[in-house]
């Protein structure tokens, strides 16, 4: 006999059934619906029609819903206890009701009789009902509701719609149906990126895209390189660049990356599962070849540089000026030399408008100064397109040498540019000679080794293969002579900034490389100004004035310091990544040292000028007091000289008042220095202006011999202060800044820190060894990676982004 629990359970298990039945039958309509416009949204559809447009088609559906959702809601009947007291007896074929009869209770004033007739027949209708009871499964009937079979195609295009939008299918239902108020926080991340990072040397930022279901039409640079990222965890997807199909390779776990480079107008196209995720068509905007013309006529400055006037201009910028040229038809065409190319690094972005330049550049150091020749001037683009302007005819200066034996050196030197083979071995004969002056070039072992060198390959070789290298090694040797090791330490610091802005320009360069060309400049830049030193030092010795760059308009003094500085920021710039702030700089610097030459030495500060000015003016006492002792000499007999100077051919009473005034003028220099704070001694000051006015007297009375002592002590005492000025002023100018690589003469590493004379840094940070760097510039890569792709979350990409700011 079956309990009541067990009945009950029956019971409400075919209530279930019942319900169902009645939810499908009422609802059918609203559910067929509901997979409809699912489908609609997750196919994509719906967006089709913009933003307007979808969003009047979400109201009417939404409207549409809930008209027939009401409708349906109406039509719902719920089964009753009798429906499922049937619905059970004719699912186990039990006939005459018992399960109703069993429910049934006897009144209270039944008779003992009757009750036990009714006990008797129930527990017949619980031997009936005593088999298991078996519930029936639910039986929709929808074909008399939907004679169309309209409920398939729903269903179809639901599962359609799950297929095409796969991953993405969250971000597709809540694109479709939620369009109003969407923020960049509220959308799902995407599964796929797409990134068009153009070519390094347009400096502009990649392009990103989201998909899957993106189709737009965009204009990219030409040799852009399109880069897609995919995250799916079902099957791996496809690249196709117009007819070229690229797979994509996993890079993490369910994420995929494929890439081409983009040289023509075509269509990037994803799919997966042959079914499209996201398709741009691409139009390729050409590189277009720069433009230039000659905006003036050439114009000759500075000791044989001359500046060309250009305008130039380029749809993304400029990367070099280029000057090449050749011999005119009417030029020596047995003069040797190579055609003439130079290359002026100039990094200018112009973005498609005109911009005016005036490019300098030096030439007197090729076999054709003073030819004439026929030039033109081209620009270079990034891209390394090169265009020309027309050709012009120029005569190419010369530089003028001042040093008599630097001048014939050059001389000989033009000779051997179209020299026949006997002017060549007169010009070996000329050069033995020079080299046998050894009076004229002091010694120097370098001048006298590349002159016998010169001289004896002119000599022994008897074609013109040798005189491209020896008219090169004179004119190294005229410059050495004419300018010295300042000269030259000029000439290396300008390569080396040249070099830094090529290395800054070119963006496949890594950020040791540059550093490394900033170390190479840097230490240019200490053996100019060490040789500076020297070369000042020397003039001072020999009598000579310290010329001095001021009063340039539009330039800032040239101050060694501000230079250390400008220089340190530089390093820091590069090593920040930030290769177009160095690059700016380096320009900056490079117009700043551009404006300096072995005859103009650099700016001193205001004290170190007043020395320098008092030792130029002590110079002249100094010469005007060995003048009047070499007059006291020849009074009494005692000079050495042929002939008297005829500056100092004076009477007793003239040469008596010349050494009272340079009495006078010794002090006024000393009390001028005491004032600028530069310590002199006054006891031998007050004996030196003592002894000449003592000397003075003694001139004056015709009394020569007795004046030579008091002549020559005040002399001893003036040399003696003008080197003790020469201390002051070394001292003045490494305050000032004026010789800054004298005091921090230190190499530095890749990263700009300060290292010992060992080569070891004594800073705190300590350097990476190769696999360490390795493995930092791989996590800085991913970092970098994972901050660009926008279907990371926003606060994910966010924290990414912060990290690299604290890197």
């Amino acid at each position: 006999m079956p309990s009541p629990h067990y009945l009950k359970y029956k019971l409400f298990l075919t209530k279930l059934s019942l319900y169902t039945e009645s939810l499908t039958h009422a609802f059918f309509p609203f559910i067929i619906f509901s997979f409809f416009i699912l489908g609609l949204g997750l196919t994509g559809i719906l967006t089709v029609f913009g933003s307007l447009g979808s969003k009047i088609l979400v109201v009417l559906f939404f409207l549409l819903w809930i008209r027939i959702f009401y409708v349906n809601f109406k039509n719902f009947r719920a089964p009753t206890e009798s429906d499922v007291d049937r619905r059970l007896e004719a699912d186990n074929n039990l006939k005459h009701n018992p399960l109703f009869t069993l429910k049934d209770k006897l009144g209270e004033n039944s008779s003992q009789q009757k009750q036990n007739i009714w006990l008797i027949h129930r527990k017949k209708l619980e031997n009936q009902t005593g088999k298991k009871l078996r519930i029936g499964a639910p039986a929709p009937h929808f074909s008399f509701r939907d004679p169309f079979a309209l409920g398939i195609f729903a269903v179809l295009l639901l599962i359609i719609g799950f297929i095409m939008a796969g991953h993405n299918w969250e971000a597709r239902l809540k694109t479709s149906f939620f369009p109003f108020g969407l923020t960049e926080s509220d959308a799902l991340p995407s599964p796929l990126a797409i990134t068009f990072t153009p070519p390094p040397y347009i400096r502009k930022s990649p392009a990103q895209y989201s998909g899957p279901d993106y189709e737009k039409n965009i204009q990219v640079p030409e040799g852009t390189v399109v880069r897609a990222i995919y995250n799916t965890p079902y099957f791996k997807p496809t690249l196709k660049v117009g007819g070229e199909t690229i797979p994509f390779t996993e890079i993490d776990e369910n994420t995929y990356s494929a890439q081409a480079k983009l040289t023509e107008t075509t269509n990037v196209k994803i799919s997966q599962l042959g079914l499209t995720r996201a398709k741009i068509k691409t139009d390729i905007i050409t590189d277009k070849k720069p433009q230039i013309r000659l905006s003036g006529s050439v114009e000759t400055v500075g000791n044989g540089n001359f500046t060309i006037p250009v305008i130039v201009n380029d749809d993304y910028g400029i990367d070099k000026i280029i000057l090449s040229g050749n011999l005119t038809q009417f030029s020596d065409k047995t003069a040797i030399g190579n055609q003439i190319y130079e290359e002026n690094v100039i990094a200018l972005s112009t973005d498609g408008e005109e911009i005016e330049l005036s490019e300098r550049f030096d030439l007197t150091s090729h076999f054709w100064a003073g030819h004439k020749v026929m030039l033109k001037i081209g620009a270079k683009d990034s891209k390394g397109q090169i265009t020309y302007t027309d050709e012009f005819a120029y005569t190419l200066p010369e530089r003028q040498f001042f040093n008599p034996f630097a001048k014939e050196i050059i001389k000989n030197r033009a000779r051997l540019v179209n020299a026949s083979l006997f002017e060549q071995m007169e010009i070996a004969d000329n050069l033995m000679r020079l080299r046998n002056s050894i009076g004229s070039y002091n010694g120097d072992k370098v001048i006298f080794l590349a002159l016998t060198s010169a001289s004896r390959r002119l000599a022994y070789t008897s074609d013109k293969s040798v005189l491209p290298e020896v008219i090169e090694t004179l004119w190294d040797t005229a410059l050495r002579i004419e300018d010295g090791s300042l000269g030259t330490a000029m000439r290396q610091l300008k390569e080396n900034q040249q070099k830094l802005l090529e290395t800054l320009n070119d963006p496949e360069s890594s950020i040791e490389q540059k550093m490394a060309a900033m170390q190479k400049l840097q230490e240019s830049m200490e053996q100019f100004w060490s040789e500076f030193m020297q070369e000042m030092q020397e003039r001072l010795r020999q009598g000579q004035k310290i010329p001095e760059i001021k009063n340039l308009e539009n330039v800032q003094e040239v101050n060694p310091d501000k230079i250390t500085d400008f220089m340190e920021q530089m390093m820091e710039e590069i090593a920040k990544g930030n290769s177009e702030a160095a690059m700016d700089m380096a320009k900056q610097l490079q117009n700043m040292m551009g404006m300096m030459s072995p005859e103009m030495m650099p700016s001193m500060s205001k004290q170190a000028r007043d020395i320098s000015q008092a030792m130029n003016n002590l110079r002249n006492l100094i010469e005007q007091q060995k003048n009047l002792i070499e007059r006291s000499k020849e009074a009494t007999g005692q000079s050495g000289s042929d002939t008297l100077n005829k500056a100092m051919d004076i009477s007793s009473q003239q040469g008596a008042g010349i050494q009272n005034k340079m009495a006078s003028e010794l002090q006024d220099l000393t009390s001028k220095l005491s004032k600028s704070g530069i310590p002199v001694a006054q006891d031998g000051l007050e004996s030196a202006t003592s002894a000449m006015r003592e000397a003075a007297s003694q001139i004056l009375n015709n009394k020569y011999n007795e004046a030579l002592p008091s002549q020559s002590s005040s002399l001893q005492y003036m040399e003696g202060l003008q080197q003790e000025l020469m201390k002051s002023l070394q001292q003045a100018m490494q305050r000032s800044g004026g010789l800054p690589f004298g005091i921090k003469n230190q190499k530095r590493d890749i990263f700009g820190r300060p290292q010992d004379a060992s080569g070891m840094s004594y800073e705190e940070v300590e350097i990476p060894d190769e696999m360490k760097e390795k493995s930092l510039q791989d996590i800085l890569n991913i970092i970098r990676e994972r901050a660009s792709e926008t279907q990371r979350p926003l606060n994910e990409r966010n924290y990414y982004k912060r990290l690299l700011r604290q890197w």
